[in-house]
């Protein structure tokens, strides 16, 4: 603060200390305390008619927290999905392993933090209440992991949502430098796994739409049921087969140190392969894909150590099949576009069906200016497209259009809504 001379006389001040770790203090009668670690600005001296202006205490919530989850990582790319578990006290089976963790480091006074907290049954942990900070650790202190299964080793851990690096140990791993400053009042997704003993090798199968390759996004649809091979990058022997599940997803576990390559030895009909992806190892990109089209796909050269899980080696797959058409006035009520007919722009469109691996589809599309829709990327399928009325208008003719090496659809009711 500043202390100010109200003009009389020649009264000179001197301004306090600031603290927020000033040791704990008593005065009066009673006794007035003032815990330690309380925030004060100490020392003002204030001699006649003089003012001390500007004393202020700035704050900022500590109501931030840090959150995560320990599970078995069956298929190793640090993301809870598939057959995945959590592991903690009351879990089910074999996860049921009590996990500890303790968050550790200094706020952004200066002042040591010092949190523990335990998994629940489905694996999740969460530190709440963390003043502001830019360098936390979460520690896995009691890490013991189920039977069967081991710490995972590359990552010894998957930093959350604001940053962090994996350390530690793999008895007893960590992650660092984990960042609750500023706007950051949360940090998700710092999780610990548990993978197979032996090195693991995995990835997923879709449908990909948009032709954007990869990793699996709920925009995608999963493909079962489709065989993959593991094979020797050396001498091209096969090691074993796999098919993916519900999920689209495979892996091949308990695997030694060596190089490996996953091949998709058949298509499923009407489809190609997309941009097949290399995978992960640590966050670094592990094999080589062949380019989009080649048939089979196959992914070479993925490099594992021992107990090492390289994920996201994934095959998506591609279709050119559409289906399109148009919105537009009948002048002359022949049913077809022609003559003085002119299109109607942003009509509503919508596209639902079942592709041909079983995933719902639903989509929504508009006119363009001159009437016209159109649907690509579409996997096969059995699919219904339907129209919202436009205002001011009233249904005459709905005309299925020609199917290349497919079947036409059947002409529903006139009018109604998407």
């Amino acid at each position: 603060g500043t202390v100010n001379d109200l003009g009389s006389g020649a009264a000179t001040g001197t301004a306090g200390t600031a603290s927020n770790t000033a040791p704990a203090i008593s005065h009066g009668a009673p006794a007035y305390s003032i815990p330690a670690g309380t925030s004060r600005i100490a020392g003002i001296v204030l001699p006649p008619n003089a003012s001390s202006a500007n004393n202020n205490f700035g704050e900022i919530t500590s109501d931030r927290s840090i959150s995560g989850r320990i599970f078995t990582d069956n298929n190793g790319d640090g993301a809870f999905n598939g057959s995945d578990a959590g592991v903690g006290s009351g879990a089910g089976g074999a996860n049921n392993v009590p996990q500890t963790l303790t968050l550790t480091g200094n706020d952004l006074n200066g002042n040591p933090v010092s949190i523990t907290t335990t998994t629940d049954a489905s694996g999740q942990y969460s530190f709440t209440g963390v003043p502001p900070g830019t360098s936390y650790t979460v520690t896995c202190t009691t890490c013991a992991p189920p039977a069967g299964f081991i710490n995972s080793t590359t990552p010894l851990a998957w930093p959350g949502s604001t940053g962090g690096t994996a350390g530690g140990s793999q008895a007893v791993p960590a992650i660092t430098g984990i960042d609750l400053s500023g706007v950051k009042t949360t940090s998700v997704d710092n999780h610990f796994t548990k993978t197979l003993p032996g090195s693991l090798i995995s990835g997923v199968v879709y449908f990909d739409p948009d032709n954007s390759g990869g990793v699996f996004t709920p925009d995608d649809q999963p493909v079962p049921g489709r065989t993959l091979e593991l094979r020797d990058q050396v001498s091209n022997a096969l090691i074993a087969t796999t098919t993916t599940d519900a999920s689209g997803a495979y892996s091949f576990a308990g695997l030694p140190a060596g190089s490996y390559r996953v091949v998709m030895p058949a298509l499923p009909s009407g489809t190609t392969h997309g941009l097949t992806s290399a995978g992960t190892l640590a966050g670094a990109p592990n094999g080589t894909p062949t380019a989009p089209g080649v048939a089979p796909a196959a992914i070479a050269s993925i490099v594992v150590a021992a107990n090492q899980s390289t994920a996201n080696h994934n095959f998506p797959l591609v279709s050119d099949i559409r289906i399109a058409g148009r919105v537009y006035e009948d002048r002359d009520f022949d049913g077809q576009f022609g003559g003085a007919d002119v299109g109607l722009p942003g009509s509503t469109i919508g596209l639902v069906g079942t592709d041909a691996f079983g995933n719902a589809v639903t989509r929504y599309t508009t006119t363009d200016a001159g009437g016209q829709y159109s649907f690509t990327g579409l996997a096969p399928g059995n699919y219904t497209v339907r129209q919202t009325q436009p205002l001011g208008y009233t249904s005459v003719a709905n005309t299925p259009g020609p199917v290349t090496g497919g079947s036409a659809g059947a002409v529903g009711a006139l009018g109604g809504a998407v």
